[in-house]
């Protein structure tokens, strides 16, 4: 009786499992069809799941629009952002939990600030502080507005991270003759390769997934895929193949990324 029941429950997990699954994945999955049907296929009722595909939206969004240019900036972006972000955001949660100094807590405080206010807050002074340094439609100018949002999150979460080691092996490299900084590169760092790996594509996501500033803050040259997706949205109409299309094709580095 009580393995029946045992299995029982085990079935209803797994159903349970199944159902999420296709709840999450359905709109991804939608939208990998939508970019293999034509505009007639597309608007078909009842939608149609089985057709003729076709990859003319693919060489469209390729070819034609030279989406690969826009997607190479985000890339760029992306990974210089988390790059930096991480360069400076690790050696200062690490700071903030090993060392104590005046205000630590208020400043520690303070950086979370800057996470709760939305962006339009610092597009403005961005964009009048990038243009006298003539930063507007450039890479780093984005590279650099990103680190607002993505600092907080990194002290924040590697904080948290360190707090979990004991300052015992730290005190153990100090007493065979290891600086701090030779203990927190050869000793702390390797063994926080899960939460550096963890902080480091939550940053990449929220640079790749990034709107409001690179479309405030760019014009032709430093473009991202974001913003490229939605100049398929014309006056003329919607192009949703298209939209579809480079839509799956952003998906593909963040999928590569997190596996």
């Amino acid at each position: 009786m009580i393995k029946i029941r045992n299995n029982l429950f085990l079935i209803g997990v797994y159903i349970f499992i199944f159902a999420s699954l296709i709840f999450t994945l359905f709109p991804v999955i939608w939208l990998g069809l939508l970019s293999l049907k034509t505009q007639l296929q597309a608007f078909a009722y009842p939608p149609l799941f089985i057709f003729k595909p076709t990859f003319k939206h693919y060489y469209e969004v390729v070819v034609i629009s030279n989406f690969f240019r826009y997607f190479t900036n985000s890339l760029i972006v992306s990974l210089g952002s988390m790059a930096l972000s991480m360069i400076i955001g690790v050696p200062a949660a690490y700071a903030f939990k090993r060392c104590n100094f005046r205000f630590k807590n208020q400043i520690i405080s303070w950086t979370l600030t800057t996470r709760m206010l939305p962006a339009m807050v610092y597009v403005i002074p961005y964009f009048v502080s990038f243009q006298y340094l003539k930063l507007i439609d450039t890479r780093i100018g984005l590279i650099i507005s990103y680190l607002t949002f993505n600092l907080p999150i990194v002290v924040w979460t590697m904080n948290g991270f360190f707090s979990q080691f004991s300052t015992s092996i730290e005190e153990a490299a100090k007493i065979d003759g290891a600086s701090p900084w030779q203990s927190f590169i050869y000793v702390v760092l390797p063994l926080s390769t899960t939460g550096l790996v963890a902080t480091a594509l939550i940053v990449f996501m929220w640079c790749w997934n990034e709107f409001i500033f690179a479309l405030v803050l760019t014009r032709r040259e430093a473009v991202t895929a974001a913003i490229a997706i939605v100049n398929f949205m014309a006056y003329e109409g919607i192009q949703w193949g298209s939209v579809a299309a480079g839509a799956i094709i952003v998906l593909i580095p963040v999928i590569f990324f997190s596996l």
